[in-house]
């Protein structure tokens, strides 16, 4: 028999069209890879381990075909019935190398092969998302750290909110990517302007890139303006530059400007990129200049937030530049927040806001569903305005699967699952939240509040030190340092950490503490005199609105004995509440404050009833740190009724929270209880 030639042996295996069908069926693979990963949140390697064993089978299947193309191979696959046998006997095998066959190396063992290489791959990928992978993300330690510095304005002073803008846009495209730790521009805002040197910047945000640069407006004489923006990539190491370049264009190529720059980062960087990443650098939010500046001016009063009226412009703003461009995806999804923070921080709680925050974020996922910000809009409805942690979760695991370093997502996530009571996973995402917003006392705060409910009272009070380090005078965080001194039945401490906050936070500390306190707790912690100053406070200076001002007032005069004025500004308080029930029905807290003031009316059984229903609306399985069964144990004190005042009091100090047994023992209000056998040894078995 004539001996055959190579190419007729492969085309014999029918070599070329196998290939063929291979690098088709290959490609197919890739891609349904990337859509569940896409989906499931799995990690990068998926995809590379996925390319090497394509890439092995590449081999197998050419080996394969060469074997089957030799002579008689058929013949003697069907007389050692290979395709059926799962035992090899090796000198078998050794044989037939020495003779220059593999009559082992079959098309149902190499299809066997794959099937189960593949199949191992994607049981271990979904196995390191049931074991805690952080879906969408890599881990920190593998991610290069970056942080885009405030693009300097050499313009115009009215143009700073442009140059603001676009660092904010570049932030927002970098954020997209896996590989990237982006820093919050929460904290590179505050190196605006700055003189420090790089090394210095890059040591306190804890990056390894700073992105810096310069824009400026140039008039042009055709009528167009230009814009002029010199980014420059550093390496904060040894200060060198990675990559830097200059553009000149017209206004209108401001979305190609962007583009590029956070394309050209990625290229110096050598990140590689997925296909939805990509599409994330590439994307452009309008196609109306004059919609995209009304954008800009609505984040700028967001971002630079002061007062109510700062997000009702912003509102308007919003509108605006929908009303220019109804496509706009990302407004809609900035209204959402905006209507949503303007009903649960009690400016317009009513069910018709709601329902705006709801609609422009329905309106957002049905213009760009693979939008970031969209699901945080729908996470923060869900979370804020109807109490449905389980939804919220959901939309946020969306988003941050989509911007891996999106804070807003990963901040909100542990809020929702501090919550839900699930206390050790809203750490872990309250600190990597802190981690890429590092300067922000706002993020080291929920750090502290955090470790603090959880009963880690040393680790809290060190968050919260630096927490008051960045951010001096910060109200909250010097209530919570009275907070912390309260929990460990520390008075002296107490009294240290109330005079700090009124030396740093002014009349504001003293509403919020006045308020959160009652006027019992607050005289024993700063003495009776004190509530003098509390007499003298405006209702701008209490937590939320006039309501905390007309019951804390009245509650002073109850403890100083002014029967008359404690019913009068009680009568206010209850006045206003009924006002915002009617509006909002179901809103635990005005339930619990209206229980408050029909109890400084005199109303005991309408004080009850209102007060039970707030537990009903929001009882501790419902929300881990619902207030409302602290108010009901409290008023139950008042009452004389110490049997169900202690069963309260035993649910809260039975689960992690801000209730414990060290304020049960300093709180005046339940001096009462003393005398109850089941209080005693509730506030005894701590100290044993």
């Amino acid at each position: 028999m004539p001996r055959q030639s190579l190419w007729s042996r492969l085309r014999q295996a029918r070599l070329p069209r196998v290939l063929l069908i291979y690098l088709g069926a290959a490609w197919l693979m890739v891609q349904v890879t990337d859509s569940l990963r896409d989906a499931f949140g799995w990690p990068a390697w998926v995809s590379q381990v996925v390319i090497l064993l394509l890439a092995i089978g590449l081999l197998i299947i050419s080996a394969t075909a060469w074997v089957q193309s030799r002579p008689g191979a058929a013949e003697r696959a069907a007389r050692e019935e290979i395709p059926g046998s799962w035992e090899v006997d090796l000198g078998d095998v050794r044989e037939s190398v020495a003779k220059g066959r593999l009559p082992h190396l079959t098309w149902a063992r190499a299809i066997l092969g794959g099937v189960v290489a593949f199949s191992l791959l994607f049981g271990l990928a979904g196995a390191w998302v049931l074991l805690g992978g952080r879906p969408g993300g890599a881990v920190a330690g593998e991610r290069t750290m970056l942080a885009v510095l405030p693009f300097e304005n050499l313009g115009a002073a009215e143009d700073e909110y442009f140059a603001d803008g676009l660092t904010e846009e570049i932030t927002a495209r970098l954020a997209g990517i896996e590989r990237l730790g982006l820093i919050s521009r929460t904290s590179t805002l505050q190196y605006k302007n700055t003189t420090k040197p790089i090394p210095t910047i890059g040591e306190e945000l804890g990056v390894e890139y700073l992105l810096e640069g310069t824009v400026r407006w140039q008039p042009a004489s055709s009528g167009t303006r230009r814009v002029r923006v010199t980014p420059q990539l550093i390496r904060v190491e040894d200060d060198s530059h990675v990559w830097a370049s200059v553009y000149d264009e017209s206004v209108t190529e401001i979305f190609d400007i962007q583009s590029d720059i956070a394309g050209q980062v990625v290229n110096a960087l050598d990140l590689h990129l997925g296909d939805p990443e990509r599409r994330s650098l590439e994307a452009r939010p309008t196609g109306n200049l004059a919609a995209y500046d009304a954008f800009l001016r609505a984040n700028d009063l967001v971002y630079n937030y002061r007062k109510p009226e700062d997000i009702r412009l912003a509102v308007s703003l919003l509108e605006e530049a929908l009303e220019l461009d109804p496509g706009f995806a990302l407004a809609w999804a900035r209204l959402s927040r905006a209507h949503t923070h303007l009903y649960h921080f009690s400016v317009d709680r009513t069910q018709a806001r709601l329902a705006l925050a709801r609609r422009a974020a329905d309106e957002s996922l049905r213009l760009a569903p693979d939008l970031a910000d969209a699901h945080v809009a729908l996470g923060y409805w869900h979370y804020q305005g109807q109490l449905d942690y389980d939804r919220a979760l959901q939309e946020l695991k969306v988003a941050r699967s989509l911007q891996p370093s999106n804070v807003d997502a990963i901040q909100a996530m542990g809020f929702v699952q501090r919550r839900q009571g699930r206390f050790d996973d809203a750490l872990e995402n309250i600190r990597e939240a802190a981690r890429l917003d590092p300067r922000s006392s706002t993020g080291t705060r929920e750090v502290a509040v955090t470790l603090f409910v959880m009963g880690r009272y040393d680790q809290a009070e060190e968050a919260l030190e630096r927490s008051l380090v960045l951010g001096p005078g910060n109200v909250h965080g010097l209530l919570y340092g009275v907070l912390l001194s309260l929990a460990r039945n520390d008075l002296e401490g107490a009294r240290r950490a109330a005079e700090r906050g009124l030396r740093e936070g002014g009349r504001s500390f003293a509403g919020h503490l006045a308020s959160m306190t009652g006027a019992a707790l607050y005289a024993r912690i700063l003495g009776e005199d004190a509530l003098e100053g509390v007499l003298d406070l405006a209702p701008a200076d209490f937590q939320r609105d006039s309501v905390e001002y007309w019951l804390t007032l009245a509650d002073v005069h109850r403890f100083r004995g002014s029967h008359e004025l404690q019913h009068a500004f009680a009568d206010s308080g209850r006045a206003l509440l009924e006002r915002k029930l009617a509006e909002e029905p179901d809103e635990p807290s005005f339930h619990s404050d209206l229980g408050s003031a029909y109890f400084l009316l005199g109303e005991e059984a309408s004080a009850l009833r209102e007060t039970r229903r707030g537990v009903d609306l929001r009882p501790l399985s419902k929300d881990a740190l619902s207030e409302a069964v602290w108010h009901l144990a409290l008023l139950l004190s008042r009452l004389g009724h110490s049997e169900a005042a202690v069963t309260e009091l035993e649910k809260l100090v039975s689960r992690p929270g801000p209730i414990t047994v060290g304020l049960l023992r300093l709180h005046p209000e339940l001096e009462p209880l003393r005398a109850n056998a089941r209080f005693r040894r509730l506030i005894e078995e701590d100290a044993a």
